[in-house]
């Protein structure tokens, strides 16, 4: 209620019933399960949906043993604003899994782990 209802009678107060906010309070509490459900039926679709545009979107990237690639410069450092973030080129030296590759200097020189796929970008000569 707000002040100026407490002095006179509006039409909200007139027209309020106590039995019949019980009973419309009764079929609101009885309705509140098929709503959660129709809720969670329609963010089952919206979430479907997205991952299928998403999928639709995003191709996976994949390299061959011998592809030139870059890679993401490693955080030792503060990096400034206008260095470069990735390093190379750099050759596939072997695939070791989804995603998974070891890679070689030009000149041949291995290095010391692998990388993911992440934080590889294709190097185009």
């Amino acid at each position: 209620m707000i002040p100026s209802e407490i002095g006179e009678e509006t039409w909200r107060i007139r027209s309020y019933d106590d039995s019949g906010n019980s009973e419309s309070r009764r079929i609101d509490l009885d309705l509140l399960d098929e709503k959660r459900e129709a809720a969670e039926r329609r963010i089952h679709v919206y979430k479907s949906k997205m991952a299928r545009a998403y999928d639709d979107k995003v191709r996976p990237q994949k390299f061959k043993k011998g592809d030139l690639v870059l890679r993401k410069k490693e955080g030792l450092g503060p990096i400034g604003k206008l260095d470069a973030k990735w390093d190379g080129p750099y050759v596939i030296a072997e695939v070791l899994g989804p995603g998974t590759y070891r890679l070689k200097r030009g000149d041949g020189q291995s290095l010391p782990r692998t990388w993911n796929v992440k934080n590889l970008k294709k190097y185009y000569v």
